[in-house]
């Protein structure tokens, strides 16, 4: 839905190369989702500084998904899943 709405919304995202731009928008959103699991930030982080090839073409889908996008100067957070994978963390706790 997101994906879509993103598409919609910007219309440089459509054209001629819409579909593909659908499909790294896709491998974004699943990098920036996926808490654990083949598709995650640190398998996908391990698997480029060991130089496995394996997610070469996920990255490259990522990076082109970003270039995309509007430009955007300010703070980026990135979100680290549910409470349960967590450890019971709740906003507001203090982390040392």
């Amino acid at each position: 839905a997101a994906v879509n709405r993103a598409l919609a919304e910007m219309p440089a995202l459509r054209g001629a190369e819409q579909e593909t731009a659908r499909t790294e928008l896709v491998a974004l959103r699943m990098y920036l989702d996926n808490v654990e699991g083949s598709l995650d930030h640190r398998e996908l982080a391990s698997s480029l500084r060991s130089g496995e090839q394996r997610l070469v073409p996920y990255a490259a889908c990522i990076a082109s998904a970003l270039a995309r996008l509007p430009s955007y100067r300010g703070v980026v957070l990135r979100g680290l899943g549910s409470v349960t994978e967590l450890g019971g963390l709740r906003p507001g706790d203090v982390v040392r």
